[in-house]
């Protein structure tokens, strides 16, 4: 699903594919009232100190330069290790998705078609179970290479969660069930 998760009162996006390839649909979360300022620099923070750190030609110089702070936050994590956390991913929750493509809505149609073609290329299309359970790859580890190949290339590097989420809200639409009834896909 060639997707950006898009957040809201932000100008963050983030692929959700292959950086080969550009995205054609954004998937939004536009009606989060708890989306606060000090959320908001958080953020910003996060981002912004990632990109200093994973940056080739200030990489050396930044080691040098806040080694020493670094290695007080090593040897904490070392012994009193916390929960992992990823500001993008803690902030897609179960509120709904809006989905758009060169900044205009999807409508019902453009929605079944794109939930049709997926359920096409995962070769479903009839005999479905009463429930169906769909998961996303993801992982919370900090500096784990086995637990990091969960977060894996087809995502860009990120969470399936996004298109998992996406994926559902489609499928459970009331407007698009019977849609995709109609081009005999046959979910009970």
């Amino acid at each position: 699903m060639p997707i950006e998760y898009t957040l809201s009162h932000s100008h963050y996006r983030r692929a959700q594919l292959p950086s080969l390839h550009a995205p054609s649909i954004q998937a939004s979360q536009n009606d989060r009232e708890a989306f606060t300022q000090a959320q908001s620099q958080q953020l910003r923070f996060s981002h912004n100190q990632k990109h200093i750190f994973d940056a080739t030609s200030a990489s050396l110089s930044m080691v040098e330069i806040y080694g020493l702070f670094k290695a007080g936050e090593l040897i904490k994590n070392s012994f009193w290790q916390a929960d992992p956390k990823h500001a993008i991913n803690d902030l897609c929750d179960d509120r709904a998705f809006e989905l758009s493509s060169n900044g205009n809505s999807l409508n019902v149609n453009e929605q079944t078609e794109l939930a049709a073609s997926i359920l096409k290329n995962l070769g479903l299309f009839k005999h479905f179970a009463p429930i169906v359970l769909l998961l996303g790859h993801g992982r919370f580890t900090d500096n784990n290479p086995q637990g990091e190949s969960l977060d894996y290339g087809a995502s860009g590097g990120q969470s399936g969660a996004v298109k998992v989420k996406v994926l559902s809200q489609l499928l459970n639409d009331s407007d698009i069930r019977p849609a995709l009834l109609k081009r005999k896909f046959g979910i009970p």
